[in-house]
């Protein structure tokens, strides 16, 4: 008889604690540890860091310990901060953090990407990163480069659905930059003219370009290592002959050129990988000699070609990035066909390798090609 009372005990014991774990309430610590594990959320909204362990209670994203740094330096009123770990947090910031998230900000911030693809520096410039890989700066991620890019997704918006410059694949760019001397090494003050895949440099704005340099086979431009006598807002175009050190005036300037010189390179390589669908043979051949006006503003100017008249000159690669942009074609062998129709058609005189161009792209845009308007 005097073993019931305990068996009854233990049971109500049982009973009560059930209903306590049941009727149990998550606080805001163990809330926000559910948030970050929906998909988005294990990795840092702006470098791709794995296990982010803060978060923008402004923009609903989770960031590595690197990216919310620079976030503090956008301003609370943009981007306010807080550890997930340390810091202590209320219910209401928690369910802010649940509004948003990263596949959400992604997707209000990272619209329209296009040619626009998130820079990927090579070169530690401003010390520090993240560890796990970043898929922007293998080296880290607080570098001039990493800032500016989360300054362009938050604070100019570039990307935005409502931004226009942002969401248009632009193939031109023009503007001062100051050139490492091959021989002398000092920097000198140039203007640059960006077409397609092709950089020109001036010494005066308005007289014949000096030089250019072929994005197609060099790598993708970066931002240059600390070196002496390098300044800073330094980036790099390393080709198979040299490579090109390019200084702007301020982080912002570097970074909009880094992006043009990338998103061009990438842009009219791949042109199909932006939804270019449009095949060579599809181009009626008649179409083709509507370009020359287009293509005679873009020339570098007039000298005597091979058959003894005056020609607007202008380099092959600019034809082919031209017909890429201008016909939507699907590749870059697509545009070298309709070059040499226009070869054939006699609305061209081509020099060097290409008078009698193969399929191989590489070896032909450097090549100095006559317009006969």
């Amino acid at each position: 008889m005097s073993a019931s009372p305990t068996i009854t005990t233990s049971t109500t014991t049982s009973s009560t604690t059930t209903a306590s774990t049941t009727n149990h309430e998550l606080t805001p610590k163990e809330k926000l540890q559910d948030i970050m594990r929906l998909p988005g959320n294990d990795h840092c909204a702006d470098c791709g860091d794995r296990n982010p362990d803060w978060a923008s209670i402004t923009l609903g994203v989770f960031l590595c310990i690197t990216c919310a740094g620079i976030h503090r330096h956008l301003g609370s009123h943009i981007s306010r901060v807080k550890s997930v770990v340390l810091d202590t947090w209320k219910m209401e910031e928690v369910d802010n953090m649940e509004r948003g998230g990263n596949k959400k900000a992604k997707e209000q911030y990272e619209y329209e990407m296009r040619g626009n693809r998130p820079i990927r520096s090579t070169n530690s410039i401003g010390g520090g990163g993240g560890s796990g890989g970043s898929s922007i700066g293998s080296s880290g991620g607080s570098g001039v480069l990493m800032e500016q890019w989360i300054r362009a997704k938050y604070v100019r918006k570039l990307y935005t659905k409502d931004n226009t410059v942002g969401n248009t694949l632009q193939i031109t760019k023009e503007g001062f930059l100051s050139k490492k001397g091959e021989i002398n090494k000092s920097f000198r003050k140039r203007w640059f003219k960006l077409f397609g895949t092709m950089l020109f440099y001036y010494r005066k704005q308005k007289e014949q370009p000096t030089g250019c340099i072929c994005l197609i086979g060099s790598k993708e431009p970066d931002c240059a290592p600390y070196e002496q006598d390098v300044p800073p807002f330094c980036l790099t175009i390393p080709t198979p002959n040299r490579t090109y050190y390019l200084a702007a005036d301020t982080a912002e300037e570097m970074f909009d050129w880094c992006q043009a010189l990338r998103s061009c390179r990438c842009y009219l390589l791949h042109p199909s990988d932006f939804g270019y669908k449009v095949k060579s043979y599809e181009i009626e051949p008649t179409r083709l000699s509507s370009f020359l006006p287009d293509l005679t503003a873009l020339s570098m100017g007039k000298r005597k070609n091979a058959t003894g008249g005056m020609s607007a000159y202008i380099y092959a690669g600019q034809i082919l990035d031209y017909l890429i942009h201008e016909l939507k074609l699907e590749s870059r062998d697509d545009a070298c066909l309709l070059f040499k129709q226009m070869v054939h058609d006699g609305l061209i005189i081509s020099t060097a390798s290409s008078s009698s161009p193969s399929s191989d792209h590489d070896s032909l845009d450097g090549d100095v090609v006559y317009l006969l308007t």
